[in-house]
């Protein structure tokens, strides 16, 4: 087998984008609407009960979104389910059109569970039905960071990279060629179905599914970095998949935003599998094509990423006009993450967005220079030993 073909990169670059911009116009049309991805039909929940979702009113902000229980064909229960909201320490703050929250129904049982959208006007828009079991004591599908799921997925990764470093290594021309494929044809066939799977259980929309963030560009950057011939584009590549994807991968890995998608759901898989081949890809260029990050590696990929970032900011205020009429928070540079994260200490260094990213620049530039720290000292110590 020869090297991997550049058509076929082509054509897998192409059938990821195309998916993502055919379901960005699908919702585009609708100017409301309610899409949940939790709970899950036929679901057995603890009580409080996770509901999450987006919901979106013709552009506007003043909508809420509401929860009706019924049982045995009687509504018995009503609540408002709060949407998701980005509080600044200094500065005002918004509604985002995502919710995600514990909803304590009256008792344990059957439920029929129908939301809506509910404009200011009065007007309701039905999002749809789910029947669960509500009072088994475990949230079904729920993750918990280094619980027996986490540590499960983390050990299945590592012998996977163990594997591949090893194969890279003592494999011959022809089969790391196939080795090569495997890689990527497993990476694009993981996320074409993740794509279908996330929209069609309705957790994917515009303002954070589309591939424009650290991981998702390493995906596409990765169906060209086995199809080019070695020279200056190609070490560029690799030099955006060490520090972006092994970078992004891992700080992924070790925080997962899974939510109530845990084992045994598809997205549990997906995304140990999509964040470990990217890691995996990464080490296999290192250990099996001889490439290595220089200190001017570090400072190439961090001009690059501001280059990203200034277009990822307009991507951002765009998905404003476009359902779910949220902004996009790509790079996380559209607003610090509603759940908590440094990012939060960062805007009340800096200020809001766009200027916490300046934060977000100097904590990228020691996350690459420690990546890039093993590489040169041992660089030095071999150019000393030689001298």
């Amino acid at each position: 087998m020869k090297r991997f073909p550049p058509f076929l990169a082509l054509f897998f670059v192409f059938s990821l984008i195309s998916v993502q911009i055919g379901f960005l116009l699908v919702d585009a049309v609708n100017p409301a609407g309610l899409k949940f991805s939790a709970p899950r039909n036929g679901g057995q929940y603890a009580n409080p009960v996770p509901v999450e979702g987006v919901a979106w009113y013709y552009g506007r902000e003043d909508y809420r979104v509401e929860l009706l229980a019924s049982q045995k064909g009687e509504t018995v229960f009503r609540a408002e389910v709060p949407r998701e909201m980005v509080r600044y320490e200094k500065g005002a703050s918004f509604l985002l059109a995502s919710f995600r929250s514990l909803i304590a129904l009256p008792e344990d049982g059957e439920w029929k569970l129908s939301l809506f959208v509910v404009g200011n006007n009065g007007e309701r828009l039905k999002g749809g039905d789910v029947t669960i079991q509500a009072g088994t004591g475990r949230l079904s599908g729920e993750f918990r960071h280094f619980s027996a799921q986490h540590y499960a997925g983390l050990a299945g990764l590592i012998l996977l990279w163990i594997l591949v470093v090893t194969a890279a290594r003592r494999s011959t021309e022809q089969k790391r060629h196939i080795i090569e494929f495997l890689l990527v044809a497993s990476l694009w066939l993981n996320e074409i179905i993740y794509q279908f799977y996330w929209y069609f259980t309705g957790g994917w929309h515009a303002a954070w599914a589309l591939m424009v963030q650290m991981c998702g560009l390493s995906i596409l950057i990765l169906c060209f970095v086995f199809a080019l011939p070695a020279g200056k584009i190609r070490q560029v590549l690799f030099e955006l998949i060490f520090f972006w994807g092994i970078g992004g991968a891992l700080q992924a890995l070790l925080a997962p935003d899974i939510g109530y998608r845990g084992f045994p759901e598809y997205k549990y898989f997906s995304f140990f599998i999509s964040h470990g081949l990217i890691i995996a890809c990464g080490l296999y260029l290192v250990a099996g094509r001889g490439f290595r990050p220089t200190l001017m590696s570090v400072f190439r990929v961090i001009l690059i990423s501001n280059i990203v970032v200034f277009f990822s900011w307009w991507i951002n205020l765009a998905l404003e006009h476009i359902s779910p009429f949220q902004r996009g928070n790509y790079f996380v540079i559209g607003y610090p993450p509603p759940t908590g994260s440094i990012v939060d200490i960062l805007a009340g260094i800096f200020g809001p967005a766009p200027w916490y990213a300046l934060g977000l620049e100097i904590l990228g530039l020691a996350v690459f220079l420690t990546m890039w720290l093993p590489f040169g000292v041992k660089s030095l110590v071999r150019r000393t030993g030689s001298g």
